[in-house]
């Protein structure tokens, strides 16, 4: 799934792969074995309780958390 602006609302999204957040809102939960990856200059908000069990990779931009979040951290230059 790719976000590239907008916002996705309410209700949970599973995956098993990855969640490619560029920019915009998730005020709906991410779930599943899959990643997320933030790799474009945006921001990206989560809201929602996430609890998807993949990484999240913060290659560049924002991700702002304000919900709570499951995975394990990982930000990259």
């Amino acid at each position: 799934m790719t976000l590239t602006g907008g916002t996705i609302q309410n209700g949970t999204l599973r995956s098993a792969g990855t969640f490619d957040l560029q920019a915009g809102t998730v005020n709906a939960a991410l779930d599943g074995v899959g990643s997320l990856t933030k790799t474009t200059l945006g921001t990206v908000t989560l809201s929602g309780n996430n609890s998807y069990t993949g990484f999240t990779s913060i290659a560049t931009g924002t991700l702002n958390l304000t919900g709570t979040l499951a995975s394990p951290l990982v930000v990259v230059d």
